[in-house]
């Protein structure tokens, strides 16, 4: 690459002078996008021949570079990746220095060189020989909604030594994963895993119906970002309340090391919060614009001042707050509105700070919190809510067949497909829970591979009774992530046999009405 397109180190290295860490960020972004588009699990497996198709759809920035000074530049970045990926675990995060540095330099470690460390990392600290077992009568609560589904869980894991919650990787590629063992009484499961996964959904749900987590303001006032996110409550502050966000910390450091995942909206402001990311005022403006404009407007033109305006602000729950000492009874004025407005951004900002902080407690009994500052605040969010968009393209390079099974042999496969790919994104989630427990998917090829996760379809059934097989049902096995699909004789009845299983099966249940439908979640 040099030789060919420079006429000396010099002249390369000259070259290199010109970028800047925004630079390096946005081409690791774009090759992050082509590496996904490929199929490759890791950047660190990415020819630079295939950066030529990424310049185009890159920033504006890096499009004004030439080809040469681009895939060199990339080239540097995957081998300083291919030398950090043999090194950081002689790295001290715990104290500054190289490892205060690397966490600063998070955005241009390639995400298959964290998920490396982490795994390693996990599997040194794993302790759980016997887990937990967690037992719920999950019909009972459904009778009587005033049960508290969250609680009884949170009794059950809180009370339990955290090292028996570090569970070791399974050996066998089939075998579960999972921090503790889940039986739903009355419920006739088969398998550990479909419950575990579905456990992890109730508790999501739980989060809400409760209000551990609310609405943002821009949801309340349907106005501006994240209308469909939730945060913490920053008035819950008593000790109760803040076990229970370390119960969901706990949850999540459950996802970190096993793969399951949590499916909570949680607003960005909070996972930035969780990995030490910077926040700042476009932050506050993605859960709270009103606040936001109204501060900028105080701020560009001070005659826009209420004289009943006073040091306080009004929290994300409604609750008023002090943003300086005595602030209830000084007034803001012209002279003093730039340090009104620092205070209640800093304030606004920082308001879920004991939620967060409780949150990192429990992270922290099942893996090591020093590491989470090494994450971007997009990739822990997808390392424990999944991706938010079903893949199918993604899914498919993950799915296997049972043995002597082919598009060309069983052409209802393709059918399969395409009633996927004509599906609504929430008939896809609808599918992936009925398939296998929970409704989102690991987010990119490398936590597919972390996790061990592949979707397996079983052979057509063979019925006894002569029925053919357009009146039969899908099952599914969702401790193991499998299907069994009748081989429909076309793409329309493969569609209307799915939508009628994903949105008629809820129950894990082999006795529930619907599992005599023959749609229903068993294990093998």
């Amino acid at each position: 690459l040099t030789r060919s397109s420079f006429t000396s180190v010099q002249h390369a290295v000259a070259a290199m002078a010109k970028w800047t860490f925004a630079m390096d960020v946005h081409l690791i972004e774009a090759a992050l996008g082509q590496c996904h588009r490929l199929g490759l699990p890791n950047l660190t497996q990415m020819s630079v021949s295939h950066v030529q198709s990424i310049v185009d759809s890159s920033q504006q920035e890096l499009s004004a570079l030439s080809l040469p000074e681009i895939r060199l530049r990339f080239s540097i970045l995957q081998e300083w990746n291919v030398l950090l990926a043999d090194t950081l675990s002689l790295v001290d995060f715990n104290h500054g220095g190289v490892g205060a540095k690397l966490m600063r330099l998070r955005k241009l470690i390639f995400p298959g060189v964290k998920i490396r460390f982490f795994n390693l990392v996990q599997d040194n600290t794993a302790a759980g020989d016997k887990k937990p077992t967690v037992t719920l009568d999950r019909l009972q609560w459904k009778r009587n909604p005033t049960v508290s589904l969250f609680a009884l869980v949170q009794r059950q894991l809180m009370a339990a030594n955290p090292l028996s919650l570090r569970a070791k990787r399974p050996l066998g590629a089939s075998d579960p994963f999972i921090a503790f063992a889940v039986v739903f009484t009355g419920e006739n499961v088969v398998g550990e895993g479909g419950p575990y996964r579905q456990l992890f959904s109730d508790m999501a749900h739980e989060c809400l119906r409760l209000n551990v987590f609310q609405p943002t303001p821009n949801a309340m006032l349907k106005l501006g970002e994240c209308r469909d996110m939730v945060l913490p409550r920053p008035s819950a502050t008593s000790r109760l309340e803040l076990d229970q966000y370390e119960f969901v910390g706990l949850l999540m450091g459950c996802c970190l090391r096993t793969g399951v995942h949590l499916p909570l909206r949680v607003a960005p402001v909070i996972w930035k919060l969780l990995v030490h990311q910077q926040v700042g005022m476009a932050d506050l403006k993605q859960i709270d614009q009103a606040s936001h404009d109204s501060l900028v407007s105080i701020q560009t033109d001070p005659t826009m001042l209420l004289e009943s305006l006073t040091f306080t602000t009004v929290t994300s729950d409604g609750t008023v707050v002090e943003v300086a000492p005595n602030g209830q009874s000084k007034a803001v004025t012209k002279e003093n509105v730039t340090e009104y407005v620092r205070l209640v951004i800093q304030t606004r900002l920082n308001e879920c700070k004991p939620q967060v902080d409780a949150m990192l407690r429990g992270v922290g009994k099942i893996v090591p919190v020093t590491l989470l500052p090494l994450c971007t605040w997009k990739e822990l969010q997808q390392w424990i809510c999944g991706s938010q968009v079903i893949d199918i393209d993604l899914l498919k390079r993950h799915t296997k067949y049972s043995a002597g099974m082919t598009a060309e042999s069983h052409p209802h496969l393709e059918y399969f497909w395409q009633a996927l790919r004509g599906f609504s994104e929430s008939d896809k989630r609808r599918f992936i829970n009925f398939a296998w427990g929970q409704e989102s998917l690991p987010a990119d090829d490398a936590e597919f591979d972390r996790t061990r996760t592949r979707l397996l379809i079983k052979p057509p059934p063979i019925t006894t009774t002569g029925q053919p097989q357009d009146a039969l049902l899908p099952k599914a096995d969702t401790c193991f992530f499998n299907i069994e699909l009748p081989a429909y004789s076309s793409v329309q009845v493969m569609t209307e046999k799915l939508h009628l299983a994903i949105n008629y099966c809820m129950s894990m249940d082999a006795d529930d009405p619907a599992g005599r439908m023959d749609v229903y979640f068993e294990g093998e």
